[in-house]
């Protein structure tokens, strides 16, 4: 067995699959982390999952692939469909692709990982890499699939379209946007922090089982066309036939992928206010406090108290603390900002912002925030302008716009 492997691994050597192939992949799942924003690189967990995302393209390729090494292989069909070692030979060629393909994810990981520890000196928890599990197993979905097309079809198209049918797949999963075909697709790509958030292992569960299940159906498939039937043989195929979609109802109804944790590692400096980040993001407590100065410094002019503590989203808060954005640790945004300084001092949710523009406070707080905080002229507030208003009555319009919520709070 071990000589029949490593002749099977010499020819996928001697062909395209090692030499070629894995370099692609390995290049296009780098992009695809790389590529994108860098905003992952403070978190562990968010780096692997932007890493699983690459599954959309992992696993169409890894299905043309071994549609291309199987395609070879038919050539001589009548010959090997003889063979009592048929069905192994094929599985054995597909599982050294799936085997090339983990290997492109762990060398990918091993990059996506080095980045993050030289950006927050911190190693990984073993949870943070639960991620790449469903990668994994989905990846044995497209070889398998590619062996059954590419075994039963002779087309040299074979392997390209098989790859743009299961992309084609992949995203019709994510397009739809239901409940159900993104829980059976989505196995990574989040888009932003995941501060305070764990994966669920009950999710993961059944979402690989269910990848395992549907591979183990097609590979079923690849088996009763090239063997004898048996009588055995149908009680195997109704049960590969109906798990696989009892799963498909199973996954979108375990629950959410991820779920909300207290944050263990928090650091919290400084007074009046007091900053408090994830452990990852500790660095940027002096960048956070410097950009958030100038609109406490106004706040004080204007006779308003500032926040006594600003929490980092995802962390566990109190009502009266100042929420500030993952990426606005990172990268300030005044606009995104300004928008938590709004609902910092609309923290019961009075304001009608976007609907009733002539009589908005939280529009007024908006431009005064941009113009004695930023030096900003925009303007969004309809009734009340105030740059033609002096410093004082500026801050008048602040005082009473901020009455105004107050007021509201106590109807």
């Amino acid at each position: 067995m071990i000589v029949d492997t490593w002749r099977h691994w010499k020819y996928l050597h001697d062909g395209t699959a090692v030499r070629y192939w894995f370099w692609g992949l390995l290049l296009i799942a780098l992009i695809n982390s790389f590529g994108r924003s860098w905003m992952w690189n403070y978190e562990w967990l968010w780096a692997m999952d932007t890493l699983a995302f690459s599954s959309v393209f992992l696993v169409p390729l890894c299905a043309g692939i071994s549609a291309y090494e199987i395609g070879n292989l038919s050539k001589a069909r009548d010959l090997h469909s003889t063979s009592p070692r048929a069905v192994t030979s094929l599985l054995r060629i597909g599982a050294l692709v799936w085997l090339a393909a983990v290997a492109v994810v762990m060398t990918s990981a091993f990059a996506i990982g080095g980045r993050v520890y030289y950006q927050i000196h911190e190693l990984p928890r073993a949870s943070d890499f639960l991620s790449l599990l469903p990668l994994l197993t989905s990846l044995a979905i497209g070889c398998a699939v590619g062996i059954l097309v590419g075994w039963f079809t002779s087309s040299r198209m074979t392997p390209g379209i098989v790859a743009l049918g299961v992309f084609a797949i992949i995203m019709a999963g994510y397009i739809t946007g239901g409940r159900t075909s993104a829980a059976l697709v989505s196995v990574g790509g989040a888009t932003g922090s995941l501060v305070g958030l764990r994966l669920s292992i009950s999710f993961l569960l059944w979402q690989c089982t269910f990848y395992l299940a549907l591979t183990t159906a097609v590979l079923w498939v690849i088996k009763i066309r090239m063997d004898s039937v048996k009588r055995w043989h149908r009680g195997v195929t109704i049960a590969c036939a109906t798990l696989p979609l009892a799963l498909a109802f199973a996954v979108p109804n375990s629950g959410e992928r991820f779920q909300r944790v207290p944050e263990r590692n928090v650091v919290c400096s400084g007074s009046r206010p007091q900053i408090c980040l994830a452990n990852e993001y500790a660095s940027q407590t002096s960048s956070i406090r410097a950009h958030l100065e100038p609109y406490f410094v106004a706040f004080s002019e204007a006779g308003i108290e500032k926040p006594s503590r600003v929490v980092q989203a995802g962390l566990q808060e109190q009502r009266d603390d100042l929420q500030v954005e993952s990426l606005d640790l990172v990268t300030p945004d005044n606009q995104r900002i300004k928008g938590s300084l709004v609902t910092w001092l609309d923290r019961n949710g009075c304001s009608t912002w976007g609907g009733d523009e002539t009589d908005d406070p939280a529009r007024v707080i908006w431009d005064w925030l941009g113009l004695r905080g930023e030096g900003s002229s925009t303007r969004v507030a309809p009734n009340v302008d105030l740059r033609s208003m002096t410093a004082e009555q500026q801050n008048e319009a602040l005082r009473n716009a901020v009455h105004q919520l107050e007021q509201c709070k106590q109807r």
